[in-house]
């Protein structure tokens, strides 16, 4: 059975003209058909990628299941006792054109967070268990902002000023320049510009954003790295600011038992 096209039906169109509603290509919307919320919180909290997964946009944007993303790698191989940061990719550079050509983009970690605080592993016999965990604020790439000319950052202009443009780059601002819809759906969600949230209660849904959180970290603790798969209910779900109603995935934690009881405030779970 042929499907009935409405777009050439004239007295829908005519009252879309009286309406003023203009004709809107899905493709250009931020937030397309067929995002999922579970995907968006696999890719907020950070997860691994291959190329393959990834759509690069014509300006060079990099997009993953059609949710605009960063990227950095999160192990970092110390090789002294200084700890070098990665830079925060926000487009399809030439740095991660030689990653991918070379064999080594399955190092990246995707992230639509709108800071540049990301958790990095400094991998060293000298650390306990291996690895550092440090968080800290990444400085985007170079390479990134002259791909996406943004602010009209050119290769040829003086270090001062690159520097400059470095330092005063904002994920915030880049969401709203590129995917203002996408950045409005979600604003509460992922972002949060005010806090008009309730105080210390759950939301009603709390169940479900607590399951999928835990199971976008494959169910192991974000400290010690226990893995809970057989036993669920030793994962909780801590929020950061001691605040039950803000589910800001930014405010969230996976933890083991033992960890979420050496968070602090929370002696009443060590008696």
């Amino acid at each position: 059975m042929q499907l009935y096209d409405f777009l050439q039906d004239s007295s829908l169109n005519n009252l879309r003209n009286k309406m003023k509603a203009p004709l809107i290509d899905p493709s250009e919307m931020p937030y397309r058909p067929g995002i999922v919320y579970a995907d968006i919180f696999d890719v907020f909290g950070g997860k691994e990628v291959d190329f393959q997964e990834l759509t690069i946009g014509e300006n060079g944007l990099l997009y993953h299941k059609g949710i605009l993303i960063s990227l950095n790698i999160k192990d970092v191989n110390q090789m002294s006792q200084e700890e070098k940061l990665p830079r925060l990719h926000i487009s399809f550079c030439k740095t991660l054109q030689e990653m991918k050509n070379g064999g080594r983009f399955k190092r990246y970690i995707t992230s639509c967070k709108d800071n540049s605080i990301r958790d990095i592993r400094f991998i060293s016999s000298n650390h306990r268990n291996g690895f550092k965990l440090v968080t800290s604020e990444l400085d985007v790439c170079k390479f990134c902002l002259e791909k996406i000319r943004w602010n009209d950052y050119r290769s040829n202009m003086s270090m001062l000023d690159k520097d400059r443009l470095v330092k005063s780059f904002d994920l915030a601002a880049f969401y709203k320049k590129f995917e203002p819809q996408f950045y409005s759906d979600f604003q509460g969600v992922l972002f949060r510009e005010n806090d008009t949230m309730d105080i210390n209660n759950y939301q009603l849904n709390w169940s479900f954003i607590s399951h999928n959180y835990r199971k976008s970290k494959n169910w192991c603790c974000e400290i010690c790295g226990k893995n809970c798969l057989q036993n669920k209910g030793n994962l909780h779900v801590h929020h950061i600011n001691g605040i039950k109603s803000d589910n800001n995935l930014s405010n969230l934690k996976a933890l083991c038992f033992d960890c979420h009881a050496n968070q602090p405030f929370h002696e009443h779970m060590r008696k």
